[in-house]
């Protein structure tokens, strides 16, 4: 199935709580689109972890091509959402095994602040009421 599925950016918004309720900082990657044209799940969230191994809906910065790493880390540092190209595989950690579509993805990665966290609390109170995005 394409596109994106409610219980998956549920799932991410819930380990952004967990993550961010711990204390820990996380940057929110958002997959914009492949090799220049649409990705049929661009707007699929996935949650960086910048410390600590990889956790059920987190993914941890060492699983990341170097130049996508050193990108979330910068956008982490400076407190600035950034804009990133990464070529990644056909069965990637970022796009999911399986995808079929090997390419150069371009990510928009957010670090998670106060603001932010409260903005997708509300989308995820929403998902989980059956609203849609």
């Amino acid at each position: 199935m394409s596109g994106i599925r409610p219980q998956e950016v549920v799932e991410v918004l819930r380990c952004l709580e967990e993550e961010t309720g711990a204390g820990r900082l996380v940057v929110l990657a958002t997959a914009v689109s492949l090799d220049g044209s649409v990705f049929p799940r661009s707007g699929l969230p996935g949650l960086l972890a910048l410390e600590g191994p990889r956790r059920s809906g987190l993914i941890s910065l060492s699983e990341l091509p170097a130049g996508l790493r050193r990108a979330a880390e910068e956008a982490a540092g400076k407190a600035v959402p950034a804009l990133c190209c990464a070529d990644l595989a056909e069965d990637d950690v970022l796009l999911g095994y399986g995808l079929g579509a090997p390419g150069r993805v371009e990510f928009l990665l957010e670090p998670v602040d106060g603001r932010l966290r409260a903005e997708l609390r509300l989308l995820r109170e929403a998902l989980l009421k059956g609203k849609g995005l």
